[in-house]
């Protein structure tokens, strides 16, 4: 049945290894009783297939007009790379592009006078590469079924990440200065991880380790992810504090906040600031670049420092329990498999042996009839 289904082979695979979790009983057939159980514990089946099939047009569709099958492919062979020859060398082509960027940097942090040397125009290779990253990221967007989707994607939002903040900079007018946003770029070599779609055999064993941990934390924002929005409301609601008692007075001459026996702006008269200053309190690094003077500001850094505390502890338990359940469910599939080896390894020398028998019986019948016949 999932053979015949007009489905990708990633949600082949991915609905197959749900039968084993909707065999309750483990009886190897599913009743009435447990198909029920399963499925309407979840969203509508209809929604859920068409949130995990790459978001493609036309799913399920057959009959296509031509129009429909140039977008269904052209999309294919921009978001899997595994789709065909051409998704493949565009894929190729995208990787070597980001991880030529990364040896130029690795070379001129060992050498920096090769650097001019190694990059002969800065604003012009990354104007066309961030170009070429972004062609392909709208076509992506324009031709997927759901733009909702396509945009809450972690994959397309990296990507994004990757060549955006570089365009908008430079359209609002940017020509110098000491900001560079090359470095955003370097998110594009987590694609890098695509490559076992490519070659799935070469990286099998890589591709599984990768799982355990991508599904760890899948797991672990699951759990985590209320808990998340309310700490970031929480260190919001500290930061706006911070702000309110250590920014000082505003001085009508320099134009700045400055604070008592200071006589430069506060660090804590911008909002982004206090924030940044809130979680790396929370989070007990403590670069010190920034320090409260008042009694207040110094109150709240405690309470920052108590609060980071907690859930860094109560996010350290969570992944850690989400990788044992991953790893455990993980340990158990490869013994499964393991077992189900063994077994086909046994029936195989079993039948080798059976049909050996067989032919010294046979031998061994013709060789008696020979002796049984008169001679002449």
């Amino acid at each position: 049945m999932m053979n015949k289904l007009p489905f990708s082979e990633r949600l082949k695979e991915s609905l197959r290894d749900q039968f084993k979790h909707i065999d309750v009983d483990s009886s190897g057939g599913i009743s009435l009783t447990e198909f029920l159980f399963f499925f309407l514990q979840y969203k509508p089946l209809r929604t859920e297939l068409t949130e995990n099939c790459f978001n493609e047009p036309y799913h399920g569709r057959h009959n296509l007009s031509l129009w429909a099958r140039t977008r269904l492919w052209v999309f294919q062979v921009i978001t899997i790379p595994s789709f065909n020859t051409y998704s493949k060398v565009l894929y190729c082509v995208d990787l070597g592009i980001t991880l030529a960027f990364m040896i130029t940097l690795f070379i001129s942090a060992l050498n920096p006078t090769l650097e001019n040397k190694l990059l002969w125009d800065d604003d012009f290779y990354f104007f066309i590469i961030s170009i070429f990253f972004a062609a392909q990221w709208a076509l992506g967007l324009a031709l997927s079924n759901s733009r909702t989707v396509f945009l809450t994607n972690s994959d397309n939002i990296l990507e994004l990440v990757s060549f955006l903040p570089w365009i908008i900079y430079k359209s609002a007018g940017y020509t110098g200065g000491d900001l560079t946003l090359n470095g955003f770029m370097l998110f594009r070599i987590l694609r890098v991880f695509k490559l076992s779609q490519i070659f799935p055999s070469a990286f099998s064993s890589l591709k599984e380790q990768i799982d355990i941990y991508e599904n760890t934390l899948i797991l672990a924002y699951t759990s985590y992810k209320v808990m998340a929005v309310f700490m970031f409301f929480i260190n919001l609601f500290l930061s706006i504090l911070m702000f309110a008692f250590e920014r000082g007075k505003y001085n009508e001459d320099l134009k700045v906040w400055v604070r008592p026996g200071e006589f430069s702006e506060s660090p804590f008269s911008n909002l982004f600031n206090c924030f940044y200053f809130i979680i790396v309190t929370g989070t007990t690094l403590g670069y010190g670049d920034m320090s409260p003077l008042s009694y207040g500001g110094k109150l709240i850094a405690l309470i920052a420092v108590a609060i980071g505390l907690i859930n860094i502890t109560f996010i350290i338990n969570t992944i850690g329990d989400c990788f044992e359940e991953v790893f455990r469910q993980y340990l158990d599939e490869r013994t499964r498999q393991i077992e189900e080896d063994r077994t086909d390894y046994i029936r195989r020398n079993v039948h080798e042996a059976q049909k050996k028998v067989e032919y010294l019986n046979i031998k061994r019948k013709r060789s008696a009839t020979c002796e049984m016949r008169p001679k002449r």
